[in-house]
């Protein structure tokens, strides 16, 4: 890259490093995430025309791998990261949720259940295992369904 564009995954690593995500707009976000998959190309327009296809952040993070790679200039790995980001943040919050959490009301087995289903496109079937206590002491994923629903 040069011209205007010399230095620029630079200062965008550098501005993520001192504050964070916050102040970055969403095509932002996903060209600081492209460049690790793509390391030799300006990632700006391919960040923009994700945008347009998806409609959003999440709604890029949430595709699946197939119709990422259907947008022009995302290839298997650039699609894999992006799927990456969402399915590691639901395991991450799932994680945080099975602290050893009492589940000793609807409410927060809704919450627990909200934590391992929310945002996913296909069916699940999870065995959620509690102690005496009524902590979560293990939770599993039994089976899945491969089919989409529309």
């Amino acid at each position: 890259m040069a011209g205007e564009h010399a230095g620029h995954r630079q200062r965008m690593r550098e501005r993520f490093l001192t504050g964070g995500l916050e102040g970055f707009a969403d095509h932002e976000v996903l060209e600081l995430m492209l460049f690790y998959a793509i390391p030799q190309r300006n990632v700006n327009p391919l960040a923009h025309r994700l945008l347009d296809t998806f409609g959003s952040l999440h709604g890029v993070l949430d595709a699946p791998v197939e119709e990422l790679q259907k947008v022009e200039g995302v290839g298997e790995y650039a699609a894999t990261l992006l799927s990456l980001f969402s399915q590691t943040a639901r395991r991450i919050q799932q994680s945080r949720q099975s602290q050893l959490t009492p589940v000793t009301n609807r409410g927060q087995a809704e919450a627990h259940c909200l934590a391992l289903l929310g945002g996913l496109r296909q069916e699940r079937f999870y065995a959620v295992c509690l102690n005496g206590q009524m902590p979560v002491s293990y939770t599993h994923l039994r089976a899945h369904e491969t089919r989409r629903h529309l």
